[in-house]
This record gives structure tokens, sequence and C-alpha cells, in this order.
């Protein structure tokens, strides 16, 4: 059964119910611009990647379909990242690893069940919003608790000396939430949140079972063998 684009962006969040590209979240969310430049850039992947892939997969055998998404999501993401490297160099710098390895943790994002390209491209669309959202959302609330900030690196993105909105005093400053630890907490608080308060809509209902002794057979008189 096809998704729905809202199912797909909050039900099957690629993050926050496949635990995929953790890596990236908790490495890429200390910054919200670094998170909204890797979130945007794999979005684009995802949604342009899906398309030709769907076309593929009634042509190709599985091993061969293998080979040519690897393939196809690695050139996508080399145009992504010349694309950045020639426009915001800044960010590429900071995003640095992440940008390549986009090859790497897209490809399962772009993997759909989908056989018509329009309805793959949606797919991957809600996919890649998904997974935006999740970046956005956890480094928001990193940058707030390590830095009292939001958008303070702004500046990558439109070449100025902006430094974002400041939410708490200019003394504060907790890097705990900066470092990995602080991240998997966070992240685990928002896997927690998201089991808490998805909607059991589309589940099944669970079904009671009911135990039942077997009968026993009747014993049979001695001597009638």
């Amino acid at each position: 059964m096809n998704a729905t684009p809202l199912t797909t962006l909050w039900q099957r969040n690629p993050v926050l119910v496949r635990l995929l590209a953790l890596s990236p979240l908790l490495a890429m969310t200390q910054s919200l611009t670094a998170a909204l430049g890797l979130g945007v850039a794999t979005m684009i992947v995802t949604t342009s990647g899906a398309p030709l892939l769907a076309v593929l997969r009634s042509r190709l055998s599985p091993e061969l379909l293998i080979a040519a998404s690897a393939l196809w999501v690695s050139a996508l993401v080399l145009c992504v990242d010349l694309l950045m490297e020639a426009f915001w160099f800044s960010l590429h710098h900071r995003l640095g690893l992440f940008l390549p390895l986009m090859a790497a943790f897209a490809l399962p994002l772009v993997d759909s069940d989908a056989r018509k390209p329009m309805a793959a491209a949606l797919e991957g669309l809600t996919t890649g919003i998904g997974f935006l959202l999740a970046l956005v959302l956890m480094a928001s609330i990193r940058e707030a608790l390590a830095h009292g900030s939001w958008f303070s690196e702004v500046s990558l993105l439109s070449g100025g000396t902006h430094g974002g909105l400041r939410l708490l005093p200019e003394h504060y400053h907790f890097a705990f939430w900066a470092l990995p630890a602080g991240g998997f907490i966070i992240a685990g608080f928002l896997l927690a949140l998201h089991r808490r308060y998805t909607t059991t809509a589309s589940r099944p209902p669970a079904v009671r079972a009911r135990v039942t002794t077997a009968a026993t057979p009747p014993a049979t008189p001695p001597g009638t063998d």
C-alpha cells in the first residue's frame, strides 16, 4: 500500500522511525545552519534521485539495481557538492566530510516501492523533508541549550556578519549539549516523544489470544489393547 505524504513525513520519518542517518543527525546538529544546509542538500538528492530509480526498478535485476542506485545517487551528491562549493563555500567547508558521505546515508532514503516517476519523486520529497525537519528540530534544541542562541552561524548562508538570534544572556554556555553525549540524550528524548504521540490509527488492533486446554483423551481400560 502506497503511503500518503503525511504518513511518510511523520509516521514513517526516516530518522524517528527507521533510525536512518543517525550519524549526521548527531554530528551536524550542533549548529542550526549546518543542519539546514545538510538537510536541504539531502532533500534535493532524494527528490531528484527517486524518479529514475522508479523507472529502472522494473527494468533491472535486483543486483544491477543496487549498482545503478549507488552510481546515480553518487553522481547527484557530486553535483550538489560542487554547486555548494562554488556558491556557498563557507557552508561547504562547515559540512566537511558529511557532504560527500551523503552518498552513503542518502541511498536508503531514496529507496521506494513506487513504480511511477511522479509518485517516487513525491515520496522522495516527503522523505527529504522529514529528514530535514528532524535535523532542524534537534539542531534548534542543541544550539539553544549549548550556546543560548539560534542561527548563530547564519553568516555561512548570507555571507554577512549577522550573528543570529540571542535567546539567553551572552555569558551563557553549556558545552555538554554540543558534545556527542548531549546529542544522544536529546535524540533519545525525541525518539521517545515520537513513539508516545504517534497516532495509532494505522496500526492493526491488538488481538487477544485465547488459551484453551487440549482435550484429554479418555483413558483406555486395561486389557483392551
